[in-house]
């Protein structure tokens, strides 16, 4: 796929089955359940309440890619910052720039919105990804993500007075 074969956009309600095809290509990919469906996105992503924003990459085809983000603070920095959720680029239609072109209008909305940085988390092991971060001139300082959830997340709350 040439990178003049496919245009960047704000995704609409309209692409929710879409979006949550390729939030599930994306988890599969890492090994992860395939947890999305079109009521989910709908509900998350969408809305006067919505948890997070998505590009899309779509080709003459259909949609080949997608970046999620959200607000986020920097408090490194004293300022808005941007956090990229996801980004993912079907196999097929990797090299082309699709993924280039992403991160560059995730880095414009940051921009927009007066953020003083665009922050993403990227497994160890995906060196692919790491090489790719990069070439953009990103920093890896080799931070962790660390996360509690489900019972855990559960077992600490209650904790709390």
């Amino acid at each position: 796929m040439t990178e003049t074969s496919w245009i960047v956009r704000p995704a609409t309600a309209a692409d929710a089955s879409d979006i949550a095809q390729l939030m599930n290509d994306l988890n599969r990919h890492e090994g992860l359940d395939p947890i999305y469906s079109e009521a989910l996105v709908l509900r998350d992503g969408f809305g006067g309440d919505a948890a997070y924003d998505v590009l899309l990459a779509e080709g003459s085809e259909g949609l080949i890619g997608y970046a999620a983000h959200q607000a986020a603070y920097d408090t490194e920095r004293g300022g808005r910052s941007l956090w990229l959720l996801d980004l993912y680029v079907a196999p097929d239609a990797r090299g082309g720039g699709a993924g280039q072109a992403l991160m560059r209008q995730v880095a414009r909305v940051a921009c927009d919105r007066g953020c003083v940085s665009l922050w993403w988390g990227v497994r160890s092991c995906n060196r692919q990804a790491r090489a790719f971060y990069a070439g953009l001139g990103a920093i890896d300082d080799d931070a962790r993500i660390l996360e509690l959830a489900g019972p855990e997340l559960a077992a600490l709350a209650a904790q709390a007075e």
